[in-house]
C-alpha cells in the first residue's frame, strides 16, 4: 500500500493537475485495480498460511481466507482450534486495510476536484476582465466580470462530470432533463 501511495505522489509531482478528465479518471481507474489487486494478495498470502497449517486443499483456503478477510464469515468452514483466533484477526486486518484503501481513494479524488478547481481559478486571472464599469477609475478590474468568467469556465467541466454520471446511471436517468446532457 506504501508503495501504491508513493506512486500516486510521484502522479501528482508529475503536474497531473493539468491533465484532462480522462486523464484523472484513468488514474483513479489504475489506483482502484492495483487497491483491487493488493487486498487480493493478502488474501492469498493468508490462504498459504492456511494452506501451510490448517487445510488441505487451496479452494478451502482461500474460501476461508476471502470470507474472513471481507467479514462475511459464512462459518462454514472453520479453523482448528490451536489457530481459531487468526479468523478474527483477518478480519480485524480486512476492515483496516479496506479502510485505508477507500480513504486513500477520496484522499485523491478530492485532491483531483481541488487541483480542476485551483486551475480554473488560475485561467480566470489569467485572462483579466478590463472593461470599465461606472464607478470603476482606469486600471482596476472588474470583479464582477472576472468572477462569471471563471464561472463559465468551470461549467464544461462540470457538464462533464455530470455526463460521466449519466452513462453510469443508464441513458434514462438523464433523457428527461436537456440540461443535464448539453
Amino acid at each position: 500500500m506504501a508503495v501504491l501511495i508513493h506512486w500516486v505522489r510521484a502522479c501528482f509531482a508529475r503536474e497531473i493537475k493539468t491533465q484532462s478528465l480522462w486523464h484523472t479518471g484513468v488514474l483513479m481507474i489504475r489506483f482502484t485495480s492495483m487497491t483491487i489487486l493488493l487486498h487480493l494478495l493478502q488474501i492469498l498470502l493468508w490462504a498459504a498460511f492456511y494452506r501451510v497449517r490448517c487445510f488441505r486443499s487451496w479452494e478451502s483456503c482461500f474460501y476461508f481466507s476471502a470470507t474472513s478477510y471481507s467479514t462475511v464469515g459464512y462459518g462454514d468452514i472453520v479453523l482448528p482450534p490451536v489457530w481459531r483466533l487468526l479468523g478474527p484477526v483477518e478480519a480485524i486486518m480486512g476492515v483496516l486495510m479496506c479502510g485505508i484503501s477507500v480513504s486513500a481513494l477520496f484522499a485523491i479524488a478530492a485532491r483531483l476536484i481541488g487541483n480542476e478547481a485551483q486551475s480554473g481559478e488560475a485561467r480566470s486571472q489569467r485572462t483579466p476582465k478590463t472593461s470599465r464599469t461606472s464607478g470603476q477609475r482606469p486600471g482596476e478590474l472588474d470583479l464582477n466580470s472576472a468572477k462569471r468568467s471563471s464561472i463559465s469556465l468551470k461549467m464544461p467541466r462540470i457538464r462533464n462530470w455530470i455526463v460521466v454520471g449519466c452513462l453510469l446511471r443508464g441513458p434514462q436517468s438523464c433523457a428527461g432533463n436537456p440540461q443535464n446532457v448539453a
